[in-house]
């Protein structure tokens, strides 16, 4: 998080490995990160963001997801490789 603060530039690495390395892919998104605090100036994106979270993630209700920061990533550009499918 203190890194972001600092300076903003992320990448996040998707892989999918397999033994049939016909299979192997990655995607790699690079983009501008943001640190979304449960503060009141953040309050409904932070609170949309645990929601969407939970419902994706079952396991995540019992989390105090509603007291931690979330990183929201602006995506600028997207680069990938293998078998990625349509």
């Amino acid at each position: 998080m203190r890194d972001i603060l600092v300076m903003p530039d992320v990448a996040l690495l998707v892989d999918r490995w397999s033994e049939d390395w016909s299979q192997l892919a990655w995607l790699r998104v690079y983009g501008t990160g943001q640190v979304l605090e449960p503060q009141p100036h953040e309050h409904a994106e932070h609170v949309a963001a645990v929601a969407a979270l939970r419902l994706k993630y079952p396991q995540y209700e019992s989390h105090a997801l509603d007291t931690r920061p979330i990183i929201r990533v602006a995506i600028e550009r997207v680069v990938s490789w293998g078998a990625l499918g349509d």
